[in-house]
């Protein structure tokens, strides 16, 4: 009878310990403050940083923390600064693994979906550029044959030279008129080669 009342006696403390520990509110509520207080303090020593993490831990019946500052650190990139808190270093490792692991994979469908959507930049500007070329086709038959395209080339350019030499020729025309027209006896009426002659020459020298 008496081990029966000391077991009840025992659980029964158990219960009161365990009813006086803060509740999950409190808990989330000290967390919360100590990353405030740390996230605020830029200027904070990291030793400070780790005391504040480990006088959470003690108010909240969590096991001390052992890690760096550069956990801490870390823990306020990924925004997990409560759960480094809350949680024992064991279980805050493991939620960082996962956490990682999940960015990871996030950067990677980021990835291939940026190089899908150049590959079908480079699609559309491919058929883009084929539409043309075939819109030209269509409107020049002969431009889908290379020998008639360097035949149509041969020609503009032949074309180009007898243009310059009719220029020059035509040049050297005025010049021959005007060297007339200085010799020409202007007391009597003027005949038509004259007046072609005044007017060329008048326009070179206007020129």
């Amino acid at each position: 009878m008496i081990k029966g009342m000391k077991k009840t006696i025992l659980i029964s403390l158990a219960f009161i310990l365990i009813s006086c520990g803060p509740s999950q509110q409190e808990r989330q509520e000290i967390a919360q403050l100590t990353c405030n207080i740390m996230g605020e303090s830029r200027n904070m020593d990291g030793a400070l940083r780790i005391k504040e993490i480990n006088a959470a831990r003690e108010k909240l019946g969590e096991a001390m923390f052992l890690g760096s500052d550069d956990v801490i650190k870390e823990s306020f990139e990924y925004g997990l600064c409560t759960d480094l808190v809350l949680r024992s270093d064991n279980d805050y490792r493991q939620l960082l693994i996962s956490i990682e692991a999940r960015f990871a994979e996030e950067a990677r469908l980021a990835e291939e979906a940026r190089l899908a959507e150049e590959a079908r930049a480079r699609d559309r500007e491919q058929q883009r550029i084929a539409m043309q070329v075939e819109a030209r086709r269509l409107a020049r038959p002969d431009l889908a044959r290379p020998d008639l395209v360097a035949r149509d080339i041969e020609f503009r350019v032949a074309e180009t030279i007898r243009t310059l030499e009719r220029n020059v020729q035509l040049g050297f025309s005025i010049l021959k008129e005007c060297i007339a027209y200085n010799q020409f006896d202007h007391s009597g009426p003027w005949t038509e080669d004259e007046k072609r002659a005044n007017e060329i020459c008048n326009e070179q020298d206007v020129d």
